[in-house]
C-alpha cells in the first residue's frame, strides 16, 4: 500500500514538474517577445545592409577597374557572336544534309512510281492480249 502511494506521488510530482516547465517556457516567450521582435528586426536590417554593401562593392570595383570590365564585356560579346555563328553554321549544315536526304527520298519515290506505272501498263497489255484472244473466241 505504501509503495502504491509512493508511485502515485512520484507520478503527480512528474506531472507538476512538466506543467511548470511548459508554463515557464510560455512566460519566457511572453517576457522576451519584445526582445525577440527587436532581434528579428536587427537581422532583417543587417541582411539589407550586407546586400547594399555587396552591390556597392561591385559598382566600385567596376568603376575602379573600368578598362578591365570593358574588356570583359567585349570578350563576352565576342563569345556570344561566335556561339551564334556556330549555331547558324550547324543549322546550315543540317539543312544541306537533310536536303541531300530529301533529294534521295524524292528520287526513290520517283523510281518507285515509275516502276508501278510500268507494272500497271504491263498488266493492262496482258489483259488486252488475254481479252483479245477471248473476244476472238466468241
Amino acid at each position: 500500500m505504501l509503495s502504491m502511494a509512493w508511485e502515485k506521488w512520484q507520478y503527480e510530482y512528474e506531472q507538476m514538474k512538466n506543467e511548470q516547465f511548459l508554463l515557464g517556457g510560455a512566460l519566457n516567450r511572453l517576457r522576451n517577445r519584445k526582445l525577440s521582435m527587436a532581434w528579428e528586426q536587427w537581422q532583417f536590417w543587417y541582411d539589407d545592409m550586407m546586400e547594399q554593401k555587396h552591390k556597392l562593392s561591385i559598382a566600385l570595383g567596376r568603376m575602379m577597374h573600368r578598362k578591365l570590365a570593358m574588356g570583359f564585356l567585349r570578350w563576352v560579346e565576342w563569345y556570344q557572336d561566335l556561339k551564334g555563328e556556330q549555331y547558324k553554321l550547324a543549322g546550315a549544315i543540317r539543312r544541306m544534309m537533310n536536303r541531300q536526304l530529301s533529294m534521295a527520298w524524292e528520287q526513290w519515290q520517283a523510281w518507285y512510281a515509275d516502276m508501278m506505272e510500268q507494272r500497271r501498263k504491263l498488266d493492262q497489255a496482258m489483259r488486252r492480249m488475254m481479252n483479245r484472244k477471248l473476244s476472238m473466241g466468241f
